[in-house]
């Protein structure tokens, strides 16, 4: 019944150690869980900062256009202003030339009409003069009649003239017209062409600003992508290093290497790395010691690795302490000890020199 016992509570035992383990393991898939969060959300706050600062550029650049195409429009305007009064001006120009011409022709008529009076009064007092009779009569119906063709004449000619000058004004007028047009025209084709111009060199500024931001964009996310690649080899060699650095504390529990494992962990820590766990397991190594595996779960077996493992335990989560430090050599010490001391050349002690300190000490 006792060996049944027995059995039974190394069974109960074994199950437990197996629950811890399992429990241990749900643990740290936990805290890798949590970091690759906490990961994702830094990269998703960069990527939104990166967003953000896109859209200030491109509301700056909307900015600018909108204020630039006011700046065109009001340079437009003046254009049309300035054409439309230089047209005006012409016009005044144009209307006062047609009156000066038009003045200038009625006073020459009014001259010629004049000197013709006056040359027909001349020849109507000649004539008188000279003689009374039906010929001399005649003579002054002779020379009225005349004196009706010139002025006749004269009329024909000044309104021939005229006509000639407001012809000449009219074809003044549509040339004028006409060059003001050419003028506005070609004006408009050439804002036209620079328009399309300024679009173009724009459009082609606007794509090589994408270009670069999508360029530097990637830059910065390689950047990342590489500093976090660089961070992870760095965090993986320090780990690597450190482990093996407990592997030979854990055997020859010789405090140079538990030191140049704190060393390897303040290094990760000042490089602003994660924290490397600490995983002092001279109780694995111990338990691995036996000539038959099966040895490690006898009762007294599991009993001194269970008292190893509490000073080990307590090691891990306080390094720093110098107490839990010479707790755990001291019991890792009486461990073997007492292992070797029971199970003889069942169990081979890993640090060869433990007896030869031990009876130095003893002497």
């Amino acid at each position: 019944m006792d060996l049944e016992e027995k059995q039974r509570q190394a069974e109960i035992k074994q199950n437990e150690e197996l629950e811890n383990k399992i429990a241990q393991a749900e643990k740290e898939r936990q805290q890798e869980e949590v970091l690759s969060h906490t990961r994702a959300a830094e990269l998703k706050k960069l990527q939104e900062e990166e967003a953000a600062q896109k859209l200030e550029a491109e509301r700056m650049e909307q900015e600018f256009l909108a204020a630039q195409a006011v700046q065109e429009t009001k340079a437009a305007a003046a254009k049309k202003a300035a054409a439309k009064a230089n047209l005006a001006r012409l016009k005044r120009k144009h209307e006062l030339s047609r009156r000066k011409a038009e003045a200038q022709l009625q006073m020459l008529k009014v001259k010629q009409q004049m000197e013709a009076e006056q040359a027909l009064e001349l020849e109507k007092q000649r004539l008188l003069e000279d003689a009374a009779s039906a010929d001399s009569q005649k003579k002054v119906q002779e020379a009225e009649q005349a004196q009706a063709s010139a002025q006749a004449q004269q009329e024909a000619a000044a309104k021939a003239q005229k006509e000639a000058s407001e012809r000449r004004a009219q074809e003044d007028k549509k040339a004028a017209e006409q060059k003001a047009a050419d003028e506005k025209a070609k004006a408009e084709e050439q804002k036209r062409a620079e328009a399309e111009k300024k679009k173009a060199e724009e459009s082609r500024a606007a794509e090589e600003k994408k270009k670069k931001a999508e360029a530097l964009k990637l830059a910065q996310e390689q950047k990342v992508e590489a500093e976090k690649m660089k961070r992870k080899e760095k965090y993986e060699q320090l780990a690597d290093k450190m482990g093996k650095e407990l592997d030979q504390f854990s055997v020859s529990l010789n405090k140079k290497h538990f030191d140049a494992a704190m060393a390897v962990r303040d290094e990760a820590k000042q490089g602003g790395l994660e924290d490397i766990p600490l995983k002092v397991h001279a109780s694995d190594i111990y338990k691995k010691s036996f000539t038959f595996p099966q040895i490690a779960h006898n009762d007294y077996a599991v009993e001194q690795f269970e008292t190893l493992a509490v000073a080990e335990a307590n090691l891990n989560n306080d390094p720093t302490s110098e107490t839990s430090f010479e707790a755990f050599v001291r019991t890792a010490d009486d461990v073997a000890l007492n292992l070797k001391e029971r199970y003889k050349d069942q169990w081979v002690d890993p640090k060869d020199d433990r007896g030869v300190n031990k009876k130095d000490d003893s002497e």
